[in-house]
């Protein structure tokens, strides 16, 4: 059985954090490992706005990875600005600052990887990613006005550079459960450790980014991001099985799908009683292609201003 740990996080109190990243970490890192902190790193906004991983819960995760050993960096590829932008606008950057980690951006030169039958897809992957020794998935529990929920399998998705993640919107679009299969592949390769969600305050309603912060105190983690994912839906009362992620799961032999086979530690899914989640407003998959331009353009125009200031 796969193993998804809970823990009752009520703020984002410096103790109360640590001790909860504590109570559900699983990962054995090797001291001089180099490990890539991948967090969810949409757009800048502040931490309030309850879109991207809380600075105390990367401050916690970080510190878990310094005090084996390890050399950290906090790395992504946002949909807007860069991954530096993010991290100061959320206050990560402080928090890495402090800890002497480096915050970067991922290399615009992906590394492609075939995935083989039965998806034959071939996927454009950051560098930064495949080459280091170990990657923790730090994601956020929010709503998704395309797949309904975003967690660990979707965070990944980010490991895919710039403006390659809107092409598969436009390649596969809402085609059968292509784009659910797209990101379990991502997930498949990349291969995290150990994925971490930050539940403390979630966000319901309109996510990825426009929806509302919401309590449900809860930070998890598990080795299994399909396993994780199928506990964090169930936790708020969202049907795992309408999450494109999991169906996908089970389709390709990934992780584990089924409730039934998941060995739920440390906290008892009943001890959430969430029965009025706010589910966002459904949208499609496929991307406006003349959308995606504008939004190229505005990028470009973007990082060839920083390249001149």
């Amino acid at each position: 059985m796969s193993a998804v740990h809970l823990s009752r996080c009520d703020a984002y109190e410096r103790a109360a954090v640590e001790a909860s990243i504590d109570a559900v970490w699983t990962a054995d890192i090797a001291r001089g490992s180099r490990v890539l902190v991948k967090p969810n790193f949409l757009k800048a906004a502040p931490a309030e706005r309850s879109i991207g991983p809380h600075p105390e819960v990367v401050r916690a995760v970080c510190l878990k990875l310094l005090e084996a050993g390890a050399e950290v960096t906090i790395a992504d590829s946002p949909a807007f600005g860069t991954a530096r932008g993010v991290a100061k606008a959320n206050g990560v950057i402080t928090v890495a600052d402090e800890l002497g980690i480096r915050v970067h951006g991922f290399s615009p030169i992906p590394r492609y990887i075939k995935t083989g039958t039965p998806t034959n897809l071939t996927l454009q992957l950051a560098r930064d990613v495949l080459d280091a020794d170990a990657v923790i998935n730090l994601c956020k529990l929010k709503s998704h006005q395309q797949l309904g929920l975003t967690l660990a399998v979707k965070n990944l998705f980010g490991c895919i550079v710039g403006k390659r993640k809107p092409a598969w919107h436009l390649r596969l679009g809402d085609r059968d459960n292509l784009f659910g299969e797209m990101l379990v592949e991502v997930y498949r390769h990349v291969a995290p450790v150990l994925n971490v969600c930050d539940g403390v305050i979630a966000m319901e309603g309109n996510g990825p980014s426009e929806g509302d912060p919401r309590p449900v105190r809860v930070i998890a983690a598990a080795a299994d991001a399909v396993a994780l994912d199928v506990v964090l839906a169930t936790l708020v009362g969202f049907d795992a099985e309408l999450l494109r992620t999991t169906r996908a799961a089970r389709t390709l032999g990934v992780g584990t799908p089924d409730l039934a086979d998941i060995d739920v530690i440390g906290a008892a899914l009943e001890d959430w009683d969430i029965r009025d989640w706010k589910r966002a407003d459904g949208m499609p998959i496929f991307f406006d292609p003349v959308r995606v331009g504008k939004s190229t353009a505005r990028q470009a125009r973007y990082v060839l201003g920083l390249r001149t200031r």
